[in-house]
């Protein structure tokens, strides 16, 4: 008896529809086709209305369904919405302005009563369309109808395509996303004359996207577009003098958001110069905002002060309001921020060596600037630190990654200060002529220099260990190319490799490149220009090894 029973309701599991419960089939989303009713509803707190055309004018006990619109603000910060009106409870509680979408019910849910009573002629439940359970389908069902589709949210799928598809390989992920992203594209353009902080958000997106496929042209010019909509959108103002938050407005997350989206475009800009004045259309002197502040008052939502990037604070707070230490609001995005006008203050000084004062000079820019990267370094509080400890606690709030960048950009700036002893490696175009009373200076240049690309190889090293993604970050396989480039250069060009001193450097530093292979070829399933990049150190190892 029980084994009959057991083999009817494994029929009845078979003859179920394979699309799904009804509710899902409307939602377009995929469908675990659970018999009491499946887990997407059970989740959003929807009534599953059954595997067929009879089942969705169920009877019986209703349970309690969810608000079929949130307000704007809760769907922006993905909170839960009471639904009430006109003003939620949520955003009555933090003094929002509180907007409903125009539709009351979703469309799923009238797609749901067709089901039950289709026209003549559909198809047969079976014969579903192939869009369906996409991500961008889901998307666009969740969000209300005035927030999209937008060219921000085809950017964002675009590029989560590329960390959902590790299993695959390095040439399918880089092209995973590539449509969602033209799309995304097409849209900015489009509406190039409609500037908004979403439009920003997504050209600043499509830039790093750029970056990662390895189309520099087309990064190139959205990087002009991204610092042409911040002038436009005035991001480098504060939106108001309440920077507490105390009187109702825009929220604090948002305005924390603005911020960084300034000081992220503001970076983009600094790159993308690499201290070529005409390049760069974003100057500091401008920027009237605070740094950002840490990921927990972020994400907590708490209003705080932190210091601009001269050092100060805005000028019109109130001395009450100001706390005894901002620094303690800071956290890496803020460090980074303040390396980055280091960065373009040193990458200038190269670009002008010929009006520059003799480097070895105390007073001289070159020991100005060694000065400035070294105090900021030393400057950094002991979270941030490239410890032992700080590397597992960075790693278990998802910040490592940003960690390995805040420390490698020094080490890169650093190198890019130390090319002054090798001119012929960066082809300097003004190189400066060492006397010969200076070669000691010259010397110890060479070997800051090598130490310096050195660290670089020690700490990307390390970061390879934790996995892939802790190396994502557009930048990384350019820093870790120079600093096998530098530490070639340096065993083959500037010491004499028939010392015994210089052979066991040697031996010493092939692990250091191997390191950087290894991270190199980690580095490709996110950033094309690995795979070219890899191929030089693998091609000069060998000629090392038989030296």
């Amino acid at each position: 008896m029980d084994n009959s029973q057991q083999q009817q309701q494994q029929q009845s599991q078979r003859r179920r529809s394979k699309s799904g419960c009804n509710t899902c089939r409307a939602r377009k989303v995929k469908c675990d086709e659970r018999p009491e009713g499946c887990a997407n509803c059970e989740r959003l707190q929807l009534e599953c209305s059954g595997y067929g055309r009879s089942a969705v004018q169920r009877s019986g006990t209703r349970r309690a369904r969810r608000t079929y619109r949130s307000c704007t603000n809760c769907r922006l910060r993905r909170a839960k919405c009471s639904g009430e009106r006109p003003a939620c409870m949520r955003c009555r509680s933090r003094h929002l302005e509180c907007r409903y979408g125009d539709n009351v019910e979703p469309a799923w849910s009238q797609r749901l009563a067709g089901i039950a009573d289709p026209p003549d002629g559909s198809s047969p439940p079976g014969e579903e369309t192939e869009g369906e359970g996409l991500p961008l389908t889901w998307v666009d069902e969740e969000l209300s109808p005035d927030l999209g589709p937008s060219a921000l949210l085809h950017i964002v799928c675009a590029l989560g395509a590329h960390t959902t598809c590790q299993q695959l390989s390095p040439e399918f992920i880089l092209r995973s996303g590539r449509r969602w992203a033209e799309k995304a594209y097409e849209m900015v353009l489009k509406d190039l004359d409609k500037i908004s902080v979403d439009n920003l958000m997504a050209s600043q997106l499509l830039y790093d996207y750029a970056l990662r496929v390895g189309n520099f042209a087309q990064a190139f010019m959205l990087g002009g577009i991204t610092a042409r909509m911040v002038q436009a959108l005035q991001l480098n103002l504060e939106y108001s003098t309440d920077v507490l938050c105390t009187e109702p407005g825009l929220s604090i997350s948002a305005r924390e958001a603005r911020r960084r989206l300034m000081w992220s475009c503001f970076v983009t800009d600094a790159l993308l110069g690499s201290g070529v004045d005409q390049l760069m259309l974003i100057d500091e002197r401008d920027i009237k905002i605070q740094l950002p502040c840490n990921e927990r008052r972020f994400v907590q939502e708490t209003a705080c002060v932190t210091r601009t990037l001269d050092g100060g604070v805005l000028g019109f707070l109130q001395p009450d309001t100001i706390p005894i230490n901002p620094d303690e609001n800071m956290g890496i995005m803020a460090y980074f921020v303040q390396h980055i006008q280091v960065r373009k203050q040193v990458l200038r000084y190269i670009k002008h060596l010929d009006t520059a004062i003799s480097p070895w000079l105390p007073n001289s820019e070159f020991a100005i600037l060694d000065k400035a990267c070294w105090k900021w370094y030393d400057n950094l509080p002991e979270s941030l630190q490239f410890t032992t400890s700080t590397i597992y606690a960075r790693k278990a709030s998802s910040q490592l990654g940003a960690l390995v960048l805040l420390h490698c950009s020094h080490y890169q700036t650093l190198c890019d200060l130390y090319r002054l002893g090798a001119p012929a490696l960066f082809k300097l175009r003004s190189a400066i002529d060492f006397p010969p009373e200076q070669s000691e200076f010259l010397q110890k240049l060479r070997g800051d220099l090598y130490n310096a690309a050195r660290t670089l190889a020690t700490i990307i090293g390390e970061a390879e260990r934790h996995g892939p993604y802790i190396l994502s970050d557009t930048w990384l396989p350019t820093i870790t190319y120079d600093s096998s480039r530098i530490m070639l250069y340096y065993l083959t060009q500037l010491i004499d490799p028939r010392e015994q001193d210089s052979k066991e450097l040697v031996v010493q530093t092939i692990p250091y490149l191997e390191s950087n292979i290894r991270a190199l070829k980690a580095m490709q399933p996110l950033n094309a220009v690995s795979e070219r990049l890899v191929r030089l150190p693998q091609t000069t190892k060998p000629s090392l090894t038989g030296n």
